[in-house]
């Protein structure tokens, strides 16, 4: 599996997301149980690793102090 960078410089609209969401379930009708589990194991760790990343960098941090 290739390589993906856990935080994207451009986020998807929530239209895009939407329609993200639609073809994941559409598609998955066809997907054995095992590559469904796979696919949101994949997922999983793309939020870990944002999570990691985050704390290190103390983006939540940061994020926090600008709002305030």
């Amino acid at each position: 599996m290739a390589q993906l960078s856990p935080i994207a410089e451009h986020a998807l609209t929530a239209a895009d997301a939407a329609d993200l969401k639609q073809q994941i379930f559409a598609n998955a009708r066809r997907m054995s149980n095992d590559q469904i589990l796979d696919l949101a194991d994949a997922l999983h760790d793309i939020i870990r690793t944002r999570q990691v990343i985050r704390r290190t960098h103390g983006i939540e941090r940061a994020s926090f102090a600008a709002e305030a």
